[in-house]
């Protein structure tokens, strides 16, 4: 991204992409959960070279992150995009957690649904079904 793109980067309806399906609400909407969570989105990019984000939160002497224990939570991953959903599943289980995931909403709620419930839920706004 050039650095005019990153000025916008957290602002709503900020989008690099020229889809009329992406909404620019993404970043948007993580870094204010991220804040709200006393941590900060930070991203770095090299224009024709990529980016790269960084989710920094505070850890507590306790072992929480804003509020939710760490040790084995478990995580519900619900994205369309399969290399995203896999690499995010992967980071989860080496730091220990349970990791389900599901590529659209509807197989997450049968998931979801069952006898199981989860810690948290990480998904994306735009995921069909």
């Amino acid at each position: 991204m050039t650095a005019e793109e990153m000025r916008g980067l957290f602002d709503p309806f900020h989008s690099t992409k020229d889809n009329e399906t992406h909404l620019g609400l993404g970043l948007f909407v993580s870094h204010e959960i991220v804040r709200q969570h006393g941590g900060d989105l930070l991203v770095e990019s090299q224009p024709d070279v990529g980016a790269t984000g960084n989710v920094v939160l505070r850890w507590s002497a306790a072992g929480h992150v804003g509020g939710i224990g760490m040790n084995g939570t478990s995580i519900l991953v619900v994205d369309d995009e399969r290399g995203f959903q896999d690499s995010i599943a992967w980071c989860l289980r080496a730091d220990g957690h349970d990791v389900r995931t599901a590529p659209d909403g509807e197989e997450a709620m049968e998931i979801h649904g069952g006898p199981r419930t989860f810690d948290v839920v990480i998904t994306t706004s735009s995921c069909p079904e």
